[in-house]
């Protein structure tokens, strides 16, 4: 999906796998669920506006967040038409609508509001604006998004292009008990391993929280082409090709040693899929050990750190012929370990919570997808949520 703005949303219908527009009596799971990808937003730039430095706060009401986004048409959009509310608020934007419309009909116990027109700050060439824009949708989120329903969690969004600033608006708000992760754009003019990115995740470790990086800015203003061979023409090709985005970044991340440097820190794949794990994973481990010299720091096998230190999203969840062949390929990544539920909302293409994980998945692989990967991961900060309440 591609990152839109989020007082201008197109509209769109929602597909039938989407979740119901309206709260209704449906049949639960039998334990609740937590979804770590909601794309909420303030609704208009005006509710932003007030937390920016007098400097900047015209430039943001003029041109917004201004990250150059590339040109791939098409029809869908970006937002479920049904998803705007009855008082007119864009997709994702009213609280109460959400709670209608996602939390209560699905039993979500936990969402975890991902941003959605912010997203994009690690695209723009003047770093102190998008770090300006970081705070202030920080400081929006914490005061006037999550004290709407204790259900949701934020996250601490940076703009990874100067990463010293980056480092110091994690340490400044990922300590409140609400921020559950640190989030930045993985379209980026480098790979996410490098050295120079170190300070984020230092300071991210030392607060417990997990990196997330999110798709759709691929290719935008200061960032590499969107694929290896350079700009595709279309949108299919581009959304088609953004694993090829992750898998280079999760190779960064293992060989350049991050992991090693911070055992505790967690990176979170959102909208990346899951199965190309697999073959990425051989390849990773048999070149390893044609060129284990270049790599000393590495003690152990690359596939080792990737499954204890990274994690996925279900959604956009891979739809094969047969879901068989989902099954078999998932048993190789260990999804029922790595794979964290994620519904996308109010993304045209978001999934309904209930139909997500096909039925015919082990009901232990489900519930672990569904909830307990998740409560794990943000065990720290759910814990102190929890025994506050």
């Amino acid at each position: 999906m591609v990152v839109t703005t989020a007082h201008t949303p197109p509209p769109t219908q929602a597909p039938a796998s989407a979740p119901d527009s309206q709260a209704t009596k449906r049949p639960h799971l039998g334990y609740k669920l937590f979804d770590v990808d909601v794309h909420t937003s303030f609704r208009r730039a005006s509710d932003l506006a007030p937390y920016l430095p007098e400097r900047y706060r015209r430039r943001f009401l003029e041109a917004g967040v201004g990250d150059s986004p590339a040109t791939f048409y098409s029809t869908a959009g970006g937002m479920r038409e049904d998803a705007a509310a009855p008082d007119g608020s864009p997709p994702g934007t009213n609280a109460a609508f959400v709670a209608e419309q996602l939390l209560d009909p699905y039993d979500i116990e936990y969402a975890l509001c991902s941003g959605n027109g912010i997203l994009g700050l690690g695209t723009i060439p003047d770093a102190d604006y998008a770090a300006a824009l970081a705070r202030a949708h920080n400081d929006w989120t914490i005061n006037d998004w999550l004290p709407k329903d204790p259900r949701f969690l934020g996250a601490v969004v940076i703009a990874q292009q100067e990463p010293l600033q980056a480092a110091a608006e994690i340490e400044r708000v990922g300590a409140n008990p609400r921020m559950a992760e640190v989030i930045m754009s993985s379209g980026n003019a480098a790979p996410f391993g490098q050295r120079r990115y170190d300070p984020m995740y230092r300071a991210a470790e030392a607060l417990g929280l997990p990196v997330a990086i999110h798709p759709g800015t691929e290719g935008r203003s200061i960032t590499t082409p969107p694929t290896s061979a350079g700009y595709p023409a279309r949108r299919l090709e581009w959304h088609t090709n953004l694993e090829m985005n992750y898998m280079a970044h999760a190779v960064s991340f293992i060989c350049e040693g991050v992991f090693v440097k911070f055992p505790n820190l967690h990176v979170v794949l959102l909208e990346g899929g899951v199965s190309w794990v697999a073959p990425l994973l051989w390849r990773l481990d048999r070149d390893w050990k044609l060129f284990r010299s270049e790599v000393p720091h590495l003690a152990e096998r690359p596939s080792d750190y990737f499954y204890r230190n990274i994690r996925l999203s279900s959604q956009p969840i891979e739809e094969p012929p047969d879901v068989q062949q989902l099954i078999d390929a998932w048993s190789l990544v260990r999804a029922d370990e790595i794979v964290l539920f994620s519904s996308d909302y109010p993304h045209w293409d978001s999934d309904d919570p209930f139909a997500a994980i096909p039925k015919q998945f082990p009901e232990s692989w489900r519930k672990r997808i569904y909830r307990d990967n998740a409560r794990a991961l943000f065990a720290g900060k759910l814990r102190a949520l929890e025994t506050a309440a």
